[in-house]
């Protein structure tokens, strides 16, 4: 195959029909759905903040419940008048709440298996066997207040009916707030805020890409010549596009070398409010992924969603059904594209100068 970049042709490797994905919150919720949904091609993955499979059942609510999602404002008056309120005999003994659950322990993870088996005796995912020796990583920080951790122990739970126990690792005892986290760059660990990605001295990316593949070279810098833009839309049909809540461009990073032979592909997803524009490619230029992709034969794709004023006001992924009903499965919109990304790479690209 040919990658054409302005007037330049440069030949391609085929490229594995296996593949891994990760992401951060709705990103992490999607990369769930595309582990259990093409789990016949999804080698492994790492889900960072986000919890079970079919979690919102096709419910924006649902969604809510899921994640237990607070206002981002400043804890540190609430906690002084919270305090102030218990010396007062206003409100009882704070010392009751050491044993109270969050809404997300209403989560039942009954129905979500029930529909997992329903969708695979329909075809709509990959038979569930697969996923056993999927390789899958979790992450979830102790202070997370957008999606607590409670939804990721859930997302432990469900996985264990089908993954081998010695494939799944999880992390849930570093404070760090909802974020890709790395070792180097971004906000102070504890936060849950813009633009996403926290610095807690700890590479997330290389955790994750070598539980996936084994032992891999030391990341590397990576070159910006080698991060390209490419059109999405082809990947749809016109009336799945209209109603996809995706981005015109995508992005991807091919190491040179991978023009010319096969490569390991994997695909990262971003958050809500993440996206490249709203955050100058922070997720492509610091999350790690590149680097270790440049020492490692590996391409990186990160395809955009994009604002629906009404249904998807920031940049979320299709994890509660705005798209269709069947938006888990291989017959979701957002689902059935980033799985046709994997298996035909963009050919049509763009070279991109990095911004930050």
């Amino acid at each position: 195959m040919k990658l054409v970049i302005g007037l330049i042709a440069l030949s391609i490797g085929c490229f594995a029909r296996e593949f891994s994905v990760s992401g951060l919150s709705s990103g992490a919720y999607l990369t769930v759905q595309m582990q259990v949904a093409y789990s016949q091609s999804v080698i492994g993955s790492g889900v960072i903040g986000g919890g079970p499979y079919y979690c919102a059942q096709n419910s924006l609510t649902q969604s809510g419940v899921c994640t237990q999602t607070p206002a981002l404002v400043s804890l540190d008056p609430l906690v002084s008048t919270t305090k102030k309120y218990e010396q007062e005999g206003l409100i009882d003994d704070l010392s009751n709440l050491q044993n109270a659950k969050t809404n997300t322990a209403l989560v039942s993870l009954d129905p979500l298996v029930s529909t997992t088996k329903k969708y695979e005796k329909e075809g709509l995912i990959d038979d569930l066997s697969n996923l056993q020796n999927a390789k899958i990583w979790l992450f979830s920080g102790t202070l997370d207040v957008v999606n607590y951790q409670e939804a990721m122990v859930k997302l432990q739970t469900y996985l264990e009916n089908y993954v081998d126990s010695s494939n799944l690792v999880s992390v849930f005892n570093i404070p760090a707030g909802h974020a890709f986290i790395n070792d180097g760059w971004g906000s102070i660990c504890t936060y849950s805020g813009y633009p996403w990605i926290n610095n807690c001295l700890i590479d997330s990316a290389g955790k994750i890409l070598e539980h996936i593949y084994g032992k891999l070279n030391p990341k590397v810098s990576y070159k910006s010549s080698n991060i390209y833009s490419f059109k999405q839309k082809p990947y749809f049909s016109d009336s799945d596009w209209s109603g996809s809540s995706m981005a015109d461009t995508g992005y991807i990073y091919i190491p040179e070398v991978c023009k010319n032979k096969e490569c390991k592909v994997h695909l990262v997803l971003h958050g809500c409010d993440q996206d490249y524009i709203e955050t100058l490619g922070a997720v492509i230029y610091h999350t790690g992924y590149i680097e270790w992709a440049e020492a490692n034969d590996m391409i990186v794709l990160f395809p955009q969603a994009a604002v629906s004023l009404v249904s998807n006001p920031q940049t979320c992924w299709d994890w509660w059904g705005y798209t269709n009903s069947q938006y888990a499965t291989k017959k979701g919109v957002q689902m059935k594209a980033l799985f046709d990304m994997t298996q035909n790479l963009p050919t049509q690209l763009e070279s991109v100068a990095s911004l930050i």
